[in-house]
């Protein structure tokens, strides 16, 4: 196994767990897959470790608070760099390989806000909507070479994503009630989510799967029914419960600036 990640120094505690752990059977590279040299690097130390690469996992994300209209086009220009372009860059790096020896797994780490888009994480969803379109297309482009492609989209999981999640609100934003609301509750609804080794659990049993199914929803049971229930429902009626579920859906009426 090799993981990577932006600073090996950062988080040095957790390599050292992991290895303690794992011993030699866990590597490490430094990447920034904002980066072409560093993708690169990265991808050439990995197969230095492993010779072949037989599965793939994107989990690379960043993330931003805020309305559509008070965030900074170059912060949305930065998610998708990350979430898609970074993404890309990677699996640019493998897929000839994959492709040659005509096996493989890709699994890519999307979220329930590329399926249903969630309000005040406009940019967010718009790149997780888009991981599932590339993951979509290239399980189409790769049947043939015996390449599998599936996502695994995350709900509510207790993590440091929120804490390193970047807000973006002017002063006395038209937005500002309904973006409280909305943070308190996605902190509320983080203290009882399950932790990230329930999503690590699910993706170790996928790739061990001689079929795979096209995605996977890993969450508590009330978002895998809900999200099941979203397949049925009106988009009217599907987005008041998103509304619902952050807890911005009162009777009150945002004041017009």
């Amino acid at each position: 196994m090799v993981g990577s990640t932006r600073s090996l120094l950062r988080n040095c505690n957790l390599v050292q767990d992991l290895k303690a752990q794992y011993g030699d059977c866990a590597q490490f590279v430094e990447m920034d897959v904002d980066d072409d040299v560093s993708v690169e690097g990265g991808v050439k130390k990995a197969y230095e470790f492993l010779g072949d690469i037989d599965f793939l996992i994107c989990n690379t994300g960043r993330g931003s608070l805020g309305s559509l209209e008070e965030h900074p086009l170059e912060e949305g220009r930065k998610l998708f760099e990350t979430n898609v372009f970074g993404t890309l860059r990677v699996l640019k790096k493998i897929i000839p390989n994959m492709r040659k020896r005509r096996s493989g797994t890709i699994i890519f780490v999307g979220s329930i806000g590329g399926l249903v888009g969630i309000p005040f994480q406009s940019h967010y969803s718009a790149t997780k909507f888009a991981i599932e379109a590339y993951a979509e297309c290239l399980r189409q482009e790769l049947r043939s070479f015996g390449i599998k492609v599936s996502v695994v989209r995350p709900g509510d999981i207790k993590t440091k994503f929120n804490e390193s999640t970047k807000k973006y609100e002017s002063p006395n934003s038209p937005y500002a009630n309904n973006l409280s609301k909305f943070w308190e509750s996605t902190l509320e609804i983080e203290k009882h989510a399950p932790e990230a080794s329930f999503v690590s659990r699910k993706i170790g049993k996928i790739i061990k799967k001689a079929t795979i199914k096209e995605g996977y929803v890993v969450a508590d049971w009330k978002t895998l029914l809900a999200m099941k229930i979203n397949r049925l429902i009106p988009q009217n009626v599907k987005e008041k419960l998103v509304r619902r579920y952050y807890g911005i859906d009162g009777d009150d009426k945002p004041e017009v600036c």
